[in-house]
């Protein structure tokens, strides 16, 4: 008994003094999206020029719409830096809750490869490395990885001279008859885009043919009548028809509508 009562002390000792070596969790960080982005290319109010950029909003909403995105452009070398610094509140408040949202202009852009860097924040910042093709009338932005933020539209076509979008407001269901002639007025003055499926900026194309509007333009919610057209006419005769709807005594028509060479 006694040799048995010291074999059991020894081992006892020996557990006591055996390391077990135990593998460390893997901690894996995710950094939620603060922003989505998108290729786009904005028309100019007075020229209708295209400017080629980012579209970007805010995944969290705020008190009221108005509120921007300040952000810091460079271009040298071929190489493109774009640094999200902050949101910015309106100096005056009002409408309801939305996300900030900003296009960030980016120049003009010869068909080639261009190496591209988006930051987001000064002190311990998050960075993104990719590339933008540009070329065959598209622009295409590939990241290995996208920190604070989500890349939605990478692909963006050019619109085609002469197209034309929009929709007509028609909250009111008296409206929606007037609506509908306008567009059966608007069809002698236009034909049917043949647009290739794919991201407009404005619109995006299916590829059943359908349609649907890019959310810095959608209409507000409720009912409208949307149309894609192509401008066959002149643009006096455009203006006419436009005219004529919005200022009609009996029933105005809220009507917006854009165009590959500016709005309308």
């Amino acid at each position: 008994m006694r040799a048995n009562f010291f074999l059991t002390l020894i081992l006892l000792s020996l557990v006591s003094c055996t390391r077990y070596d135990v593998e460390e969790p893997v901690i894996i960080v995710s950094v939620a999206p603060e922003f989505t982005i998108d290729l786009y290319e904005q028309r100019e109010v007075q020229s209708g020029s295209p400017q080629f950029g980012l579209w970007m909003e805010s995944v969290a909403k705020y008190g009221c719409s108005g509120y921007s995105i300040r952000t810091q452009t460079a271009f040298t070398n071929n190489h493109l830096s774009v640094q999200i610094l902050a949101v910015e509140k309106p100096a005056i408040c009002v409408g309801d809750s939305s996300p900030a949202r900003q296009f960030v202009p980016l120049g003009d852009f010869v068909e080639g490869s261009y190496t591209i860097t988006i930051t987001l924040g000064e002190a311990q910042a998050l960075v993104s490395e990719g590339t933008l093709l540009v070329g065959n009338g598209t622009y295409e932005m590939t990241m290995g990885e996208t920190r604070g933020f989500d890349l939605q539209n990478r692909v963006l076509r050019s619109l085609p001279a002469k197209s034309l979008w929009g929709y007509v407001l028609t909250p009111l269901e008296a409206q929606s008859p007037p609506a509908n002639q306008f567009l059966t007025d608007l069809k002698t003055l236009t034909e049917e885009p043949a647009l290739e499926p794919g991201f407009y900026g404005y619109f995006t194309v299916s590829g059943a043919g359908q349609y649907f509007f890019h959310r810095s333009i959608a209409p507000p919610s409720g009912q409208h009548v949307p149309f894609l057209r192509s401008l066959t006419a002149s643009d006096n005769a455009l203006l006419g028809l436009l005219q004529g709807y919005r200022a009609n005594v009996d029933q105005p028509l809220a009507i917006r509508c854009w165009s590959s060479e500016g709005p309308y």
